[in-house]
């Protein structure tokens, strides 16, 4: 579907892309094939996808041989999507909020594939990796800014909790940059395919604790380490940098110079604190 079969669908339907929502549509095939590449689908796959929008990649995915399970929140998208696509059995439409509809689901060692607006990247993680059942992969468009906080190294800049939070279950990757006349309408920023094998934590790692040791730590991200730890806890900084120390971190550094093994050691130390 290029941009005037997309212009002509929406003039004939009355309708229009909704900014509040994000929707930008995909209309270069070429970005189309390289996330179904990347995500490996095969026959029998079993895939969530989420913001399927026309139905575009759906297709491509169900053509495959793959089960999709589709999650649209436009009502109008998916009144397109069950007219279009709504004969292929191994298809079942959601119309919902993903952020909702994911706790409900069976995500286990299935493959989710999205096409992320900016302002639900961090919960849409949030929401995916704090299930205790894993997704095997996990192949997303984002905004490209969005991709280099998530595959960003420990001393960047650009590192946060986003970054952290991703890759204490493996290492994402940016496949490629998509620019910005791949969709319509045209965005005002440029996109990535933002690719993670999903690997689980070890099992004697208490995630939500973990999570909250960390963003302890990025409460105040400019700040050195036991400042900012200290602040978050209400601790005296002397007490941060000793316990910090004995975790064997330099208490000089800042939340974005830390390893995730820094993480896991951190909060063996200042556990007590979360209870």
């Amino acid at each position: 579907m290029d941009k005037s079969d997309i212009k002509n669908l929406f003039q004939n339907l009355k309708i229009k892309p909704n900014k509040n929502l994000g929707q930008n549509f995909l209309i270069n095939r070429e970005v189309l094939f390289q996330i179904a590449k990347e995500a490996k689908i095969i026959p029998k796959d079993k895939i969530i996808e989420i913001g399927p929008g026309l139905g575009v990649l759906t297709k491509e995915l169900l053509d495959i041989g793959a089960y999709v399970t589709a999650i649209e929140f436009d009502p109008q998208l998916m009144t397109i999507l069950r007219k279009q696509l709504g004969n292929y059995p191994k298809l079942k439409l959601i119309q919902g909020d993903a952020l909702d509809e994911i706790p409900k689901i069976n995500i286990k060692d299935k493959k989710i594939i999205a096409n992320l607006p900016y302002q639900i990247t961090s919960p849409f993680f949030r929401k995916v990796l704090g299930k205790n059942n894993l997704p095997s992969k996990i192949v997303v468009m984002v905004q490209k800014e969005v991709a280099e906080r998530i595959t960003a190294k420990p001393h960047s800049s650009k590192r946060g909790f986003l970054s952290v939070m991703v890759q204490l279950y493996g290492k994402p990757k940016i496949i490629s940059i998509v620019n910005r006349e791949s969709f319509y309408p045209v965005p005002k920023v440029e996109s990535a395919i933002l690719s993670l094998k999903v690997k689980p934590l070890n099992k004697k790692t208490k995630k939500q604790l973990l999570l909250k040791m960390v963003q302890a730590g990025f409460s105040q991200k400019r700040k050195k380490i036991r400042n900012s730890i200290a602040a978050s806890l209400q601790i005296e900084a002397a007490d941060a940098e000793k316990i910090i120390k004995k975790a064997g971190i330099n208490p000089d550094n800042r939340a974005e110079d830390l390893e995730i093994n820094d993480w896991i050691k951190l909060l063996k130390y200042f556990s007590k604190y979360f209870n």
